[in-house]
């Protein structure tokens, strides 16, 4: 499941439930040359991690 955890309209949880969080997540991440990962255990849930990289700026004195 995790393949699928980002494409679109998929969802693990039944009822109206639309599954587009970590695709628009995944593309704004993407769009600032990050990085999502996601790790999941069965029974111990879920953690997705985002990491995007800041450029070093200059601190005016």
């Amino acid at each position: 499941m995790l393949r699928k955890a980002k494409t679109p309209f998929f969802s693990t949880r039944a009822g109206n439930h639309v599954g587009l969080g970590l695709t628009g997540c995944s593309q704004m991440v993407a769009t600032l040359n990050g990085r999502l990962f996601i790790d999941s255990k069965p029974g111990a849930g879920t953690v997705v991690r985002v990491r995007i990289p800041l450029r070093a700026c200059r601190l005016a004195s």
